[in-house]
């Protein structure tokens, strides 16, 4: 099978989890694969629901994937970006 690494998004996950794994992380996540494989291709036209699923299943904090992957850039409003840049705030300041 010819492993093709679609964004620096779809890295973070195989390195993660395993390219297999990767291609079957839905399942975990509870949501049918296409949402996720479009993450994976263009991780900026990910909705929110999918960038909190990838939050759970990753232990990572919205905003990172937002800052860092632009996971939902796209999509997100800028008050949801807002939100989540603020709660990463307040961690970052108790951590």
């Amino acid at each position: 099978m010819k492993k093709r690494i679609a964004s620096p998004f779809h890295q973070l996950v195989v390195d993660r989890f395993g390219f297999y794994e990767a291609r079957h992380l839905h399942q975990q996540m509870g949501l049918p694969s296409h949402p996720i494989t479009r993450a994976y291709n263009s991780p900026e036209k990910t909705p929110h629901k999918v960038l909190i699923a990838f939050c759970q299943i990753l232990d990572m904090h919205a905003h990172e994937l937002i800052r860092d992957y632009q996971v939902g850039t796209a999509r997100i409003s800028d008050v949801e970006k807002a939100y989540h840049q603020r709660q990463y705030k307040i961690l970052e300041k108790y951590s």
